[in-house]
């Protein structure tokens, strides 16, 4: 009686290990939903050809190569600017740094410099913190000096450094310019906004 107890136990030892990697080979297979909020932001860990994908709002680190080549193709569509994660929504908890990716295409027929820069658009009347005080969360607040070739993506990283974050909500507004010559003043490119959700 007591080596059947025993290989009843091996069986279900055998069952629920053969039950892991059946789990983890049918997740490789098919990756992550965004449903399920399982796919992977953290954009220290991303490659560029993986934050490319995630401005068209489909990164998954399983899709075929042909698959790739499509949707960074599916760039060529006019737009300008883009955000890494593409709901441009990131929640950000105390003392843990964050980072949103900013894409940068030149729809331009010419090379040009670009030059953006971030501010603050609008926060919850309960941030209790002022507006510059907001902004000097995020690293840079400005970047120029961007060198981009007609139909290229240049991948700028906006970093929020660990600290006492405000608990509220804050939206910031990404400003991209571009020089059309030298010595004309800068011409507004684009415009968009992020969220970020301080807790």
């Amino acid at each position: 009686m007591q080596k059947k107890n025993i290989w009843i136990i091996v069986g279900i030892v055998i069952l629920s290990i053969l039950a892991f990697f059946a789990w983890n080979l049918v997740s490789n297979i098919f990756g992550p939903s965004p449903s399920d909020g399982g796919w992977d932001y953290d954009l220290s860990k991303m490659t560029n050809e993986q934050i490319m994908e995630c401005f068209v709002g489909i990164y998954n680190k399983n899709i075929s190569d042909n698959l790739k080549e499509d949707f960074i193709k599916s760039l060529e569509n006019g737009q300008r600017i883009y955000f890494c994660p593409p709901n441009k929504v990131i929640q950000l908890k105390s003392n843990k740094e964050g980072i949103i990716a900013l894409g940068i295409r030149n729809i331009l027929n010419n090379s040009n410099n670009f030059y953006y820069e971030i501010s603050v658009v609008d926060a919850v009347s309960d941030c209790d913190k002022s507006p510059e005080e907001i902004l000097s969360l995020v690293t840079p607040k400005s970047e120029s000096d961007i060198f981009i070739m007609p139909n290229e993506t240049s991948i700028q990283k906006i970093i929020f450094s660990p600290a006492k974050y405000p608990s509220c909500n804050v939206r910031y507004r990404v400003s991209v310019y571009y020089f059309k010559e030298e010595v004309a003043p800068r011409q507004i490119y684009a415009s968009n906004y992020f969220d970020v959700k301080f807790n």
